[in-house]
């Protein structure tokens, strides 16, 4: 993602790119912690994290620790 993305806010309309490929591919990964920090990044989860946004990326499904 370059400079010129746009910080979600927690937007769920802008996880267009988020699909189930996502969601397996981060359940298996043994770097997960890369993948919540590049998503920190991307929707600020210290402001914008709600459960709409939780439910969308599956974080309940693929997160381990």
């Amino acid at each position: 993602m370059g400079d010129d993305v746009a910080q979600s806010a927690g937007a769920v309309d802008l996880l267009g790119d988020w699909n189930s490929s996502m969601v397996t591919l981060a359940m298996h990964s043994e770097n997960q912690d890369v993948i919540v920090d590049q998503l920190t990044d991307r929707f600020d989860f210290e402001q914008n994290l709600t459960w709409p946004l939780m439910r969308r990326l599956s974080i309940g499904l693929w997160l381990k620790n």
